[in-house]
């Protein structure tokens, strides 16, 4: 979550395509943009499935609590590869953008919800 809340800030995303674009003319494989941009995606997608799945059994015993939480990471898991896979081709329909937008802020309701559930009253700590 901190990750992403630096990339909203600080736009990294957008240097890391220009940096990969300027990589691609200087080394000539620009023509094959498309191709290592599906494979990016697809390693991407693949990555977060994997991270999804790890954190699911490694805190199983603990799901019913943090379920909500799970749930939000794995919509903004959602959220990033989307936004990688339509970083150029798709940015200007506005569907991809408001699909973009629902899952972003749905991740991060979900995150929240569960952070808000899980703090108890001051009553009840002692």
């Amino acid at each position: 979550m901190l990750a992403l809340g630096i990339n909203k800030q600080l736009d990294l995303q957008t240097l890391l395509i220009q940096v990969g674009r300027e990589l691609a003319h200087r080394h000539g494989w620009h023509e094959a943009r498309q191709s290592i941009k599906a494979a990016v995606v697809a390693s991407l997608a693949v990555g977060c499935a994997t991270l999804a799945l790890a954190w699911m059994v490694a805190l199983r015993s603990s799901l019913p609590r943090g379920g909500l939480s799970l749930a939000g990471v794995v919509v903004l898991a959602g959220f990033v590869v989307l936004r990688a896979a339509q970083l150029e081709l798709m940015s200007a329909l506005h569907v991809g953008h408001r699909l973009r937008s629902v899952l972003e802020l749905s991740g991060i309701a979900l995150v929240a919800l569960d952070a808000h559930r899980s703090v108890r009253p001051r009553s009840e700590r002692r």
